[in-house]
């Protein structure tokens, strides 16, 4: 196999880079794609042959990811139904009596990805989204800002919770590291937790944003053009869903019912979870586990499988629920479809160029290249800030956090046991809270997509305004593992308790938000100062649709 060294930055680069100055997703990723193309064939000795590699990289990644299609599909076909059953309504109803303000309906969706649904970053992301956009958008609050949180409590949320489907891939992962390792696999994720600075950070982050509505950046002129105009996107703007899916719940008859829309969602979050715990007690009985618990098997689950159950049994639900109600037809049922179906059609065409291009970055061994970097003679202090920082370069050139994982964790844990075994957990934490910020920034990451459809956003505008909220939290994170890098250096294993990690959050966290409370009572340009309470105007409803 040819070395392309450093030629495979190129197609990343150009689709990231095409992206955030033309705006167009989909030229930017083609282009992306087609460079890599070109390189591949050159390095092979057969420029014609482009167009086939073009073709066998995209059927590759479709067929590797057929199941999220499905998933994100029939989540389409289950939101449609929704909407035209007065679901949708009903909610919205509820929610709008409760979340009477901007800064309540934030929080509302906040809470909803951080403690409810926090079990699958796909399941979180299409959930929230879709949940809270009716209510988000009475209280003139931006699709940036909804897209924002929806992501921002997606992934970071998953990656620290000891069950969720990212669980078994990390420790999996970890596990193949085992000669290193002087705990399990799953009690060194365990210690790392609290040492993931970048996810607890984002988190946070996002809610001190919420709770002082402290927005700066180009969110400050998104949320300043919502609030004060009703424009829930910028103009011109391309939402990466269709307006027949909005229309069906304006055009419905059917009175406006909370537990339409409530109990299929239970069904979709209840069948995930047996399904999950099925999918991962038949893997771990395979593997010769006679009686695996309820955890173990979670953390071993077959994710998308069981989404993909979950969202056929919960539409299957709702359509026998709301026939036997006698608010939709049978006809109607498939003109759901039809509409749901068309509605996540442009994020499925965005995820299949994005799994594309990181077939081609494979391909060009962009993983190898970034290893020599981490593998570099650098003082001990600041192997844990690099290591963060090409995990995070690795996914938001990629796209994809579980393929950083694959990458950087076999260079990172032999590293870290080779300066002292006491030092895997703090590495292991750099590694994946790196792959998460690359994966959160990331243009072409399918949960950043996805983030950009179920809030109905354009897909430029949601990474362009998250963009400076994903990088403080990362910027804090990089001075976290900076700091943890010298203490280790200087003070060992006691240095690197979950309490002093803490405490250095809980430090340096304070230090930004004082920052970010004087901006804003000093009226700086850098930190909005939207009215905290009471929508707007009424939204536009050129801009809403």
């Amino acid at each position: 196999m040819a070395d392309f060294g450093y030629w495979a930055l190129v197609p990343p680069l150009i689709a990231i880079g095409a992206a955030i100055v033309t705006r167009k997703v989909y030229l930017s990723l083609g282009l992306g794609i087609l460079a890599g193309a070109i390189i591949f064939a050159v390095g092979q000795g057969s420029v014609g042959s482009f167009p086939l590699v073009f073709a066998e990289w995209t059927v590759t990644a479709l067929a590797t990811n057929i199941q999220v299609v499905v998933f994100t599909l029939v989540l389409g076909w289950l939101i449609a139904l929704m909407q035209q059953s007065g679901g949708m309504k009903g909610f919205a109803v509820w929610a709008m009596q409760r979340a009477d303000s901007p800064r309540k309906a934030l929080g509302l969706a906040w809470f909803l990805g951080v403690f409810i649904v926090f079990i699958d970053d796909y399941f979180d992301t299409i959930t929230v989204g879709t949940v809270m956009r009716p209510i988000t958008d009475k209280q003139n609050v931006s699709r940036e800002k909804l897209s924002y949180l929806v992501d921002t409590t997606a992934a970071p949320v998953a990656i620290i919770a000891p069950v969720s489907t990212w669980v078994g891939v990390i420790v999996g992962y970890i596990a193949l590291q085992a000669t290193y390792l002087t705990d399990t696999a799953f009690m060194t994720f365990l210690k790392s937790i609290p040492l993931n600075f970048y996810s607890f950070m984002a988190i946070f982050w996002a809610l001190f944003i919420v709770v002082t509505m402290a927005d700066y950046g180009p969110m400050k002129a998104a949320e300043a053009r919502s609030y004060n105009t009703g424009a829930l996107l910028r103009p011109g703007a391309k939402p990466l869903q269709a307006k027949d899916l909005d229309a069906l719940g304006d055009d419905t008859d059917a009175p406006p019912r909370t537990a339409n829309l409530v109990l299929p969602i239970l069904t979709l979050v209840l069948v995930a979870v047996v399904s999950m715990w099925g999918t991962g007690y038949v893997a771990l009985q395979a593997d010769g586990v006679a009686d695996p618990g309820i955890g173990a098997a979670i953390r071993n689950a077959d994710s998308l499988q069981a989404l993909v159950i979950a969202s056929l049994v919960a539409v299957a639900f709702a359509a026998l629920y709301y026939l036997y109600q006698r608010i939709v037809t049978v006809e109607q049922v498939f003109v759901a479809m039809e509409v749901g179906f068309k509605a996540m059609l442009p994020a499925v065409v965005v995820l299949g160029l994005a799994w594309t291009i990181g077939e081609a970055i494979g391909a060009l061994g962009l993983g190898e290249t970034m290893a020599e970097l981490v593998t570099a003679n650098i003082p001990l202090a600041l192997v844990p800030p690099l290591v963060f920082l090409l995990g995070a370069f690795t996914a938001f050139a990629t796209g994809t956090s579980f393929g950083t994982f694959a990458i950087m964790l076999p260079i990172a844990i032999p590293v870290a046991a080779g300066i002292d075994p006491a030092l895997v957990p703090l590495m292991v934490a750099a590694t994946v809270g790196g792959a998460v910020f690359g994966d959160h920034a990331s243009p072409i990451s399918d949960t950043t997509v996805l983030s950009s459809m179920a809030s109905a956003c354009d897909h430029v505008d949601h990474v362009r305004t998250q963009l400076p909220y994903a990088g403080a939290a990362a910027l804090l994170a990089v001075l976290g593992y900076t700091l943890f890098g010298a203490m280790f250096a200087y003070g060992g294993e006691v240095l690197l308790s979950g309490a002093v990690a803490w405490g250095a959050m809980v430090v340096m966290m304070a230090l930004f938000f004082a920052t970010l409370l004087v901006l804003r009572r000093r009226g700086s340009r850098l930190v909005a100062d939207i009215p905290e309470a009471g929508p707007g105007p009424e939204p536009d409803p050129v801009a809403v649709k």
